[in-house]
C-alpha cells in the first residue's frame, strides 16, 4: 500500500466518522455508511427506541384494560376472536399500514369451576371421575336426570357409584344419539332409586373477565362396549356460549377502551 493509498483510506475513514457523527448528532436512528452503503441502525445509541414496541401478555382481564389505556392513542386497535378466546391489542395498527410490534395480548382462563368440569369433556370417564367432582363442586353443579328432575348431590353420586351394566354388545363408542344412549341406560342396573345421572349443570360466568352468568350444560353419555362401559361427559351449546362471551368481552372492551374492537384475529404479515 502507498502513500496515496494510505491517505484515501484515511480521507473516507474520516468522512464516515463525520456522517455518522452528524446522523448522531441530529438524532438520527439510521446512518448510510459509505463502505458498500450499508444502512446501520443507530437506535442502540440513542436514549430511546425509533418507535414502541413489545409484546404483553397477561390471563388477567383488568390488567390487559388497563395496559391497554394507558397507551391508546391513535392507530390503536382491538380484536377479540371468539374462537381462542383471546383478545389483542395492537397499539401501531394504524389501519394496517403500522409495524404491529407493538401489542398487548389477553389469553382467557376459565373459571375454577368451568375448568373443573370442562377438563372431564369429552373424555372417556371412570365412575369414579364423576362422582369426584360432584363431591368437589357440590354446591355449584346442578345433578339431573333424564326429565330435568333435580337430583341431590348425594343421590347423584350413589347412583354414580353403584351404576353396574352386565354383559352388552358392543355399540359405537362414538355414538351421538342420546335417545339411544338413554335405552343403554335403561339396561344398567341401577342400585339407587333407578334414575339415572343424565345431565349436569353450572350456572356460572365461565371465563374470569366476564360477568354475566350462563347455565351451561353437560350431558351424560353411557357407552358400553362388550361387558364393560365408560361414561363420557359432552357441553351442550358450547360454542354458542363462547359466542355470547366474546359478546360480552368485546362491550366490555368497547366501554373501556378508546379505539375501534374488532372481532376475529388480525395476521400482520
Amino acid at each position: 500500500m502507498d502513500k496515496q493509498d494510505i491517505n484515501t483510506l484515511i480521507t473516507r475513514s474520516e468522512a464516515i466518522c463525520a456522517h455518522i457523527n452528524t446522523a448522531v448528532a441530529k438524532e438520527a436512528y439510521a446512518a448510510a455508511v459509505p463502505d458498500g452503503w450499508r444502512i446501520e441502525s443507530l437506535e442502540t445509541l440513542r436514549p430511546q427506541r425509533q418507535y414502541p414496541r413489545g409484546k404483553y401478555r397477561t390471563t388477567h382481564w383488568g390488567d390487559f384494560i388497563a395496559y391497554g389505556k394507558a397507551r391508546q392513542g391513535e392507530g390503536a386497535a382491538c380484536f377479540i376472536d371468539p374462537n381462542k378466546m383471546s383478545a389483542r391489542i395492537l397499539f401501531d395498527y394504524h389501519d394496517g399500514a403500522g409495524h404491529a410490534k407493538n401489542t398487548a395480548t389477553y389469553d382467557i382462563e376459565g373459571t375454577p369451576l368451568f375448568l373443573a368440569i370442562q377438563n372431564k369433556t369429552g373424555n372417556p370417564l371412570k365412575q369414579r371421575d364423576l362422582t369426584d367432582l360432584l363431591e368437589d363442586w357440590g354446591e355449584d353443579i346442578t345433578a339431573c336426570d333424564k326429565d330435568g328432575e333435580v337430583m341431590t348431590t348425594a343421590q347423584a353420586v350413589a347412583i354414580l357409584s353403584s351404576l353396574t351394566v352386565g354383559k352388552a354388545k358392543s355399540i359405537k363408542q362414538t355414538q351421538e344419539d342420546f335417545a339411544h344412549e338413554r335405552t343403554i341406560s335403561e339396561q344398567a342396573a341401577l342400585k339407587a332409586d333407578g334414575r339415572m345421572v343424565s345431565e349436569l349443570r353450572i350456572t356460572d360466568p365461565l371465563y374470569q373477565g366476564t360477568e354475566k352468568p350462563i347455565t351451561a350444560r353437560f350431558r351424560i353419555a353411557l357407552v358400553v362396549d362388550g361387558d364393560a362401559f365408560y361414561l363420557r361427559l359432552r357441553y351442550i351449546g358450547g360454542d354458542a356460549d363462547r359466542r355470547a362471551k366474546a359478546e360480552e368481552m368485546m362491550e366490555s372492551a368497547k366501554a373501556a377502551l378508546a379505539m375501534p374492537v374488532y372481532a376475529g384475529e388480525y395476521d400482520a404479515r
